[in-house]
């Protein structure tokens, strides 16, 4: 059972239709998709350890990649803007 308060982003994602979803997912953020996609297929994550490590080395990695450092100075670049602004 999902949580109530996430029923309507869900149903938002269901009016989109999978094909849009799917390519809505991979433009904008391709790197987070496939450490997404490797953790899912990871058969071999067995218990809760190895998947909670393996999610904060995703994490790093995510964290650390190029896409992330642009759009994270980009977000403060705003930030920065509107503060100005008040």
């Amino acid at each position: 059972r999902k949580p109530e308060h996430l029923e309507p982003a869900v149903a938002s994602l269901r009016q989109l239709g999978r094909p849009a979803l799917a390519g809505a997912l991979a433009a904008n953020a391709p790197g987070s998709l496939a450490s997404i996609k490797r953790l899912c297929r990871a058969d071999e994550l067995a218990g809760l350890a190895r998947a909670l490590e393996a999610e904060g080395e995703a994490q790093t990695d995510a964290f650390l990649s190029p896409e992330f450092q642009r759009r994270l100075a980009a977000f403060l670049a705003r930030s920065a803007r509107d503060q100005g602004a008040r």
